[in-house]
C-alpha cells in the first residue's frame, strides 16, 4: 500500500508553522520536537518512513521510492526524482515538506502518549497543534544557536529530564550505510553530516563575526525585490533559476537562486544536492523557502501558469515534455494511483497548515490582504539600503530642490520603510522630492555544471585579499552568489546530466547599492548616476570563483560565466503597505565589456 501525503490530519485542522525561534518558546512543543527527531532519525534504513528514506527522495539513494514507478524509457538506471532548475520546483517541495512532517508528528504523538498525569493532556495538546518550524534566513541570516550547537540537549521526557544530542545539529548514517543505488561514493562521505565544509564558509561562528551582515543583507534585500517587483509577478521568473530566452536583464533572480546560496552559506552535506536534505537544517531551510512561496502567492492570488517545455525528465516524466500544473509531483501519493501536482497542491491549506502573516487570510477582503501581505512583507524585509540611496540620489540632482521631511520615531518611521537610526538626526530625513534613486545589482549568468559541483562567485567592491581563503572575510566583499548543484561526476540525477550535456545556464543577483551608496559617503564616487558610477564599477567591481572545497576557477575557464551591471528606478513609496515602483533594468555594459567573465555587446 502506498503512502498517502496528507499533512497531519489529526485533528484536521490548520495549524500554523512558526519560526524556529518562537517555536523553541513553547516548552512542551520544543520537548516533543527534539525527542520526535531523535526518534525518527533511529527509524531503520530500510524503513519507508525512516529519516534515510525520506531525505534520500531528494537524491541518493537514487532508488524507487514507495512504489512511484520507474517511466518507458531506455535508461537502464533510475535518474531520481529532481525538479531543480524547473518550474515545478517551489510546489515540488510542498508535498515533500508535508510528507516529513506527518511523519515527525506520528513519532511526537506516540511519545506524547507516554506521559502521565496532567502532564500527558499538556503534551498532547502540544502535540496536535505541532507543524514543522522554519529558519527565516531573509530576516535573520545567521543560523540560531539551537541549531548550530553541537552541545547536547536536555528535555523533559515522560520518564524525566533526558539529555542527549542535538539532533537538530547532524543526522549520523547508519552503520553499515547501504546506499543502495551502486554509485560511486561522494568524495566527502562520512558518518554523520556536517557543516561549514567550504574554505569559502570555514566556520560559521567566523561568518558571524565577519561578513554575516554583508553577506546575508544580500539575501533579505533579494528576498524583498523578489517579493515586490513586478517582473516576478510571473511565476515563471519567480519559481526558478534557469534561464531562458524569455528571460530579461530585470529577471535574473529566483526563489530557487536565493534558495541555492543558502546551501552553499551552511556548506557540508549542504552544498551537495544528492546529500542536503539528510541534514537537519534542510528541513527548517525548506519550509522558509515554501513560506516565501506562499507569501508569492498570496500577493498572485489565483492560478499560476505552469506550462514549460523542460527538456529534461526525471524518473516519472518522459525527457522533451511540457511540464504543467497536472505535471505528476512524484513520488508523493494524493490517493492510490494519484500523485499530488502544482494544481492539487496550491494551498497550504490542503495539507492543513499555514503560516503566520496568513493565519487569519480567509477572513480579509481582496483589498485588505493586498495591504496586509506588502505591509507584512515591508516590515520584515524592506532594506534601509533603499532609503540610503534616496539620500544619495537627492544630492545627484541639482536642478531638484531637496525636502526636509519630519518623521516621528515611532509608526511614521516605518510607514517610511525601516529607517535606519543612522539616517535619522534631529527627526528630519533628506530625501529627494519625488523619492526615486537608481537601484544596482550584480547580475550573473553561467552554464550552472561547469565546475562539477556547487561553486560560489564573489563580488568584490574595491580591492581585495589575493589570498582566496580570506575572500569570504574581505572587507570589500559585496556578497556571494551561489550555484547550487550535485556532484555531476558521481551522481545518479538524470535532470542533472542532461542539463550538463546542455550547457544549462542559470543566474542570480547580488544588491550593490548598499556598497555604492557607502563609496558615495566615503567621497570615492559623485552619486549613484550612470555618469559617475559607470566608470568607478569599471576598475572597482571585481568577481572571482571557487568551488566550496576552497579552489579556485580561473575566469578564463568558465567561458559561459557572465556578469553585468544594472540599474533599476525606483521610486519609494509613502506609505508601508504600498511597493516601491520599479522601472525596467538597464545593463550598462561599459563596466563589463572586455573583461574576463564581463558582459559585452554580443551576451
Amino acid at each position: 500500500m502506498n503512502i498517502i501525503t496528507a499533512g497531519i490530519t489529526d485533528p484536521k485542522t490548520i495549524g500554523t508553522r512558526l519560526e524556529i525561534q518562537k517555536f523553541a518558546q513553547d516548552k512542551e512543543l520544543w520537548d516533543l520536537y527534539l525527542q520526535g527527531l531523535k526518534s525518527l532519525q533511529s527509524v531503520p534504513q530500510t524503513e519507508r518512513l525512516s529519516w534515510f528514506q525520506i531525505a534520500g527522495i531528494h537524491g541518493r539513494p537514487y532508488i524507487e521510492y514507495d512504489g512511484a514507478g520507474k517511466r518507458k524509457s531506455s535508461s537502464k538506471s533510475f535518474g531520481g526524482y529532481c525538479t531543480h532548475s524547473s518550474i515545478l520546483f517551489p510546489p515540488w517541495h510542498r508535498p515533500f515538506l508535508a510528507l516529513f512532517e506527518q511523519t515527525l508528528a506520528s513519532h511526537m504523538m506516540e511519545i506524547a502518549n507516554k506521559y502521565e498525569g496532567a502532564a500527558k493532556a499538556k503534551y498532547v495538546s502540544a502535540a496536535q497543534r505541532f507543524r514543522i518550524p522554519y529558519w527565516d534566513w531573509a530576516a535573520n541570516g545567521v543560523l540560531p544557536d539551537i541549531i548550530s550547537s553541537p552541545k547536547d540537549v536536555t528535555v523533559n521526557s515522560p520518564k524525566g529530564p533526558k539529555t542527549f544530542k542535538n539532533p537538530l545539529f547532524s543526522y549520523t548514517f547508519p552503520d553499515p550505510l547501504v546506499f543502495g543505488d551502486g554509485l560511486k561514493d561522494s568524495n566527502f562521505e562520512t558518518s554523520s553530516t556536517f557543516r561549514q565544509a567550504t574554505s569559502t564558509f570555514t566556520d560559521l561562528n567566523e561568518v558571524k563575526a565577519t561578513n554575516a551582515g554583508k553577506v546575508h543583507g544580500t539575501i533579505r534585500q533579494r528576498t524583498h525585490t523578489l517579493l515586490s517587483s513586478p517582473f516576478f509577478r510571473s511565476y515563471e521568473f519567480f519559481s526558478n533559476d534557469q534561464i531562458t530566452k524569455n528571460v530579461s536583464k530585470s529577471t535574473i533572480d529566483s526563489l530557487e537562486a536565493i534558495h541555492g546560496s543558502i546551501h552553499g552559506y551552511i556548506g557540508g552535506h549542504m552544498d551537495d544536492l544528492d546529500y542536503a536534505a539528510f541534514d537537519p537544517v534542510f528541513w527548517l531551510h525548506h519550509a522558509n523557502v515554501d513560506r516565501i512561496f506562499a507569501l508569492w502567492q498570496a500577493r498572485n492570488p489565483g492560478p499560476y501558469t505552469i506550462d514549460f517545455p523542460a527538456g529534461r525528465g526525471n524518473f516519472i516524466t518522459e525527457k522533451r515534455h511540457n511540464e504543467t500544473a497536472t505535471t505528476p509531483l512524484a513520488p508523493f501519493w494524493k490517493a492510490p494511483g494519484e500523485f499530488w501536482t502544482a494544481q492539487t497542491a496550491t494551498d497550504t491549506r490542503t495539507f492543513n497548515y499555514t503560516y503566520p502573516e496568513l493565519e487569519k487570510w480567509s477572513t480579509f477582503t481582496p483589498e485588505e490582504k493586498e495591504s496586509r501581505i506588502i505591509k507584512e512583507i515591508n516590515i520584515m524585509y524592506q532594506d534601509n539600503a533603499q532609503l540610503d540611496a534616496a539620500v544619495a540620489a537627492s544630492k545627484a540632482r541639482p536642478k531638484r530642490t531637496a525636502r526636509v521631511v519630519s518623521v516621528r520615531p515611532s509608526e511614521e518611521t516605518a510607514e517610511l520603510g525601516a529607517v535606519s537610526a543612522s539616517l535619522i538626526a534631529d527627526n528630519q530625513l533628506l530625501l529627494a522630492e519625488d523619492r526615486s534613486y537608481l537601484d544596482w545589482v550584480v547580475n550573473i549568468i553561467v552554464e550552472k555544471y561547469v565546475a562539477k559541483s556547487t561553486f560560489y562567485v564573489h563580488i568584490f567592491l574595491g580591492d581585495f585579499n589575493p589570498d582566496p581563503s580570506l575572500w569570504s572575510q574581505d572587507p570589500n566583499l559585496v556578497g556571494t552568489h551561489v550555484i547550487f548543484t550535485s556532484q555531476i561526476e558521481v551522481t545518479g540525477c538524470e535532470r542533472c546530466q542532461l542539463g550538463a550535456a546542455e550547457h544549462m545556464r542559470v543566474g542570480g543577483t547580488i544588491p550593490l547599492t548598499g556598497a555604492l551608496v557607502q563609496s558615495v559617503q566615503e567621497g570615492r564616487v559623485p552619486d549613484l548616476t550612470p555618469e559617475h558610477v559607470a566608470p568607478f564599477l569599471r576598475k572597482e567591481l571585481h568577481w572571482r570563483v571557487q568551488r566550496a572545497d576552497g579552489s579556485v576557477i580561473e575566469l578564463s575557464e568558465i567561458p559561459s560565466l557572465k556578469i553585468s551591471a544594472v540599474h533599476f528606478l525606483v521610486t519609494l513609496p509613502d506609505a508601508i503597505d504600498k511597493f516601491p515602483e520599479r522601472g525596467e533594468g538597464e545593463e550598462v555594459l561599459s563596466v563589463t565589456t572586455g573583461r574576463l567573465g564581463g558582459a559585452g555587446e554580443e551576451d
